[in-house]
């Protein structure tokens, strides 16, 4: 039944010739459509059909007529007293007509080849009351009354198939009947088919932009917070979308508005080539680094022959204090009025905080700092974040705490929170843009389908540089590595480097290397196969939530499957 339940206000008979043909066992086989509109129709600007009864004996068009019925003078009346209709046409008629205007729309949707296959007929039902007239404008064959009502209702379907057939056969018109499965699916397609439309990605996009960007009540009372004198250090978690690079950027600018000496610290290197270049690029008092990039630098200019290349971390990590003691002393090092520390939750390790406590006035106990963090599962992409420093800290600081996700659409945000376990957050972003899965069969077709994907989108408007392609793997192993030559497109891995982007060009990155940032749309692939670890749902997570208007995924069937019985239970 299609649709499986009747639209509001329809007659009582109506609902019971749909109730009968939905409970008929020996109408599996059959799909039946209620109420079908037929727009071109010969004589009315729009005409409707009852029931079509698309079966292996063919398609017929049903009139349902409750009530009473009576013609007189060539005027038909019909229905209940006080609710009744008068027509001049008459059910017969109007039948015979719905049916010529469905053959003719089949003819246009389905072509000739198919219809000269299928027999379409016609027939009239009036379950209130025996119709016994005769008249040359109808056969009994093609009439349902109250007298059948005692036998199953494919009874009288055969009976009107069977009248059908002969009535074309003596015509000079035969069927090849039974219709397989696969003619009744296409003609029920042509008639009905399912459709999800969905908004352009460009339409997202202008909703994504025509949105407030103005902080929150929630991130103007935690900035109020942060740049008050009583509070000189601050630790402000929340968890992915919520703001936190915001609120980050802006007090340092604010701080630094006020003359003081701004460290600015971050993680990851994509991040702080955007922070540097855009947002404090007047801003002379605000030195900004990436954790390792700063600690590097100061370890191998004081003991450059220690320092093999800058994967030496733990190396590195050994000698940061002591080095950042050697520049106190020198005098090339000059503490810091206040330190910001963004995504803290990669860098809270004994090492760093006690070479960072050198590079601040008065130290981490008693200068002015603000780290923002999340303890929850970002935590775990690089597994810095020790509990005891964390609660060292928590003790010495105001704890706020960021709720309202700002970036993500509400159905990006609980999809995130769903796949990977955690509490759905609040979201202040309420258009509805779900998570788009594109399946692939077997690594072969990865490039077919990131290729058609993007294609797609970029042919309804979108960007190439608001597309960005994260992958779980090192850019040269990644589903983007071959690049897109075919479509006219290149890759641009990001590196931090990213002044050299072309306008052309879709960004990608390993999922780590773009924590932090975001994008419009994001596309992920080369998800592991089986049940994820907590590393690689953390990974996921941070993937889904760099969106602000729309997510694709690439994955198996598998995976596809494992979501579904999560959304089961």
């Amino acid at each position: 039944m299609l649709p499986f339940r009747p639209h509001c206000g329809i007659t009582k008979s109506e609902q019971w010739v749909f109730d009968q043909l939905a409970e008929a066992p020996s109408l599996d086989n059959y799909v039946i459509l209620h109420s079908l509109g037929l727009a071109r129709h010969k004589r009315k600007s729009y005409a409707e059909c009852d029931f079509v009864i698309i079966g292996p004996l063919g398609v017929y068009c049903l009139e349902v007529k409750g009530g009473h019925v009576s013609r007189q003078d060539g005027v038909w009346t019909i229905g209940w007293p006080g609710r009744s209709y008068t027509s001049m046409e008459g059910p017969f008629k109007q039948a015979q007509s719905a049916r010529g205007a469905l053959l003719q729309e089949a003819r246009i949707r389905l072509g000739k080849d198919l219809i000269k296959r299928v027999p379409f007929g016609w027939g009239v039902m009036f379950p209130d009351v025996q119709f016994v007239e005769r008249d040359p404008e109808w056969d009994q064959e093609c009439i349902f009354d109250e007298s059948n009502k005692e036998l199953p209702i494919s009874t009288y379907l055969k009976r009107l198939a069977e009248y059908t057939l002969a009535h074309e056969s003596s015509r000079g018109r035969t069927y090849q009947t039974p219709l397989s499965r696969r003619e009744i699916d296409t003609i029920t397609n042509s008639f009905r088919a399912d459709f999800d439309l969905v908004p352009g990605i460009t339409s997202l996009i202008r909703e994504s932009h025509s949105e407030m960007l103005s902080l929150s009540e929630e991130q103007y009372s935690s900035l109020e917070t942060i740049l008050h004198s009583g509070n000189p250090r601050v630790i402000c978690e929340g968890t992915a979308g919520t703001g936190k690079t915001v609120l980050a950027a802006e007090a340092a600018r604010r701080l630094a508005q006020d003359g003081m000496r701004v460290l600015f610290l971050c993680f990851n290197r994509n991040l702080a080539w955007q922070l540097k270049h855009q947002d404090f690029a007047k801003y002379k008092s605000i030195t900004l680094h990436t954790i390792w990039g700063l600690l590097y630098q100061l370890v191998s200019k004081n003991y450059p022959d220690q320092i093999q290349g800058e994967g030496s971390f733990n190396k590195v990590l050994e000698m940061a204090e002591e080095a950042a003691i050697d520049s106190i002393e020198t005098g090339e090092l000059i503490p810091y009025d206040v330190l910001i520390i963004d995504e803290a939750q990669d860098v809270l390790a004994p090492e760093v905080m006690n070479a960072l406590d050198w590079f601040l006035n008065e130290g981490i106990s008693s200068g002015r700092w603000v780290m923002f963090l999340d303890t929850a599962i970002q935590a775990s992409v690089y597994n810095k974040l020790e509990g005891r420093i964390h609660s060292h800290l928590s003790t010495k600081a105001m704890n706020l705490k960021l709720s309202i996700n700002m970036r993500n659409p509400v159905t990006i945000a609980k999809e995130a929170a769903m796949i990977t376990g955690t509490p759905p957050p609040k979201c202040r972003r309420q258009f509805i843009a779900p998570v788009d899965y594109r399946t692939i069969h077997g690594m072969k077709t990865v490039s077919k389908i990131s290729t058609s994907l993007i294609t797609q989108l970029i042919s309804e408007g979108a960007n190439p540089n608001d597309i960005v392609l994260l992958s779980f793997r090192s850019p040269e192993e990644a589903f983007f590595k071959n690049g897109y030559a075919s479509i006219g497109k290149k890759v641009h891995v990001l590196d931090g480097k990213q002044d050299r982007i072309n306008r052309d060009a879709i960004p990608a990155a390993s999922i780590p290397a773009f924590k932090g940032l975001e994008s419009e749309i994001i596309i992920v692939g080369d998800l592991p196969e089986g049940e994820m670890t907590e590393w690689q749902l953390a990974n996921l997570y941070v993937a889904l939530t760099r969106a602000r208007t729309a997510v694709y995924v690439i994955c198996s069937q598998g995976y596809v499957n494992r979501r579904i019985d999560l959304l089961e239970g």
